[in-house]
């Protein structure tokens, strides 16, 4: 339920927004060298967003990755007035086991996004997973904003923690699987929020926290089970959301 009442006129101005990916991408496992080229959404730091341009990593050894990407902003259809933003990064992977056994996968990236000279966001992003085969796994993804120029006067310091994701999983038996899921995000001032009022800018931390069960039915058939909670801070109550779905293979 809303809080008021809305025209008629929504539904019929209202977007329905599709991502789509265009890109031409060199994997050869054995290969010193990954490329991808095109808007691309980067696998080892999905901090970055989606990226129109080019990705290059290099294989340093056997556990060692490391990467450059550099493009530009996509212009999103339902945004007219965006400004053009530029954006580049490097990271470093370390990366150990075999996804059918015991992996475990950790990256660090830092990324700029400017528009001309000015800086519209910079962070240093932490992401990864660990598997242990089809038993149990943990992934984390976590960024840190660092504030400079006049973001660092917005923010009123060098440093926030903008956003932190939390999932791990459990297969209890082949046929019941459980995961449990965090997340907390705050806003980040950005070249687009750069002349927002203050007083206007939403400064909440927003939590949520969301669990799940994975039940595999005789004749083939999946059921999930899940029950989540978000609260802003400030709000008096938190929101709550169920959902029980089946499908048949």
């Amino acid at each position: 339920q809303r809080e008021r009442a809305y025209s008629s006129q929504v539904e019929r101005d209202a977007w329905e927004n599709r991502i789509w990916e265009m890109s031409l991408t060199y994997d050869e496992p054995q290969s010193a060298i990954y490329a991808a080229a095109g808007r691309i959404l980067p696998k080892r730091i999905s901090g970055a967003g989606y990226l129109d341009g080019l990705l290059i990593e290099s294989r340093l050894s056997e556990h060692t990755r490391i990467g450059a990407l550099a493009g530009t902003q996509p212009q999103w259809a339902y945004d007219a007035d965006a400004v053009s933003l530029k954006k580049a990064g490097a990271y470093a992977a370390f990366i150990s086991g075999e996804p059918g056994a015991m992996y475990l996968e950790q990256t660090i990236a830092g990324i700029g996004e400017y528009h001309g000279s000015e800086v519209s966001r910079e962070l240093v992003s932490l992401q990864g997973r660990v598997n242990r085969a089809s038993r149990w796994g943990l992934y984390h993804a976590v960024d840190f904003d660092i504030n400079r120029s006049w973001r660092k006067e917005k923010a009123g310091e060098s440093i926030t923690l903008s956003n932190v994701y939390l999932n791990g999983w459990y297969r209890f038996t082949p046929r019941l699987r459980a995961s449990l899921g965090y997340d907390n995000r705050t806003n980040y001032w950005t070249y687009d929020t750069r002349t927002t009022v203050d007083s206007l800018f939403d400064h909440h931390l927003r939590q949520g926290v969301r669990g799940q069960f994975d039940i595999t039915l005789p004749e083939q058939i999946q059921s999930a089970m899940s029950f989540g909670l978000r609260k802003r801070e400030g709000d008096a109550n938190p929101s709550t959301s169920y959902s029980v779905n089946l499908a048949k293979l």
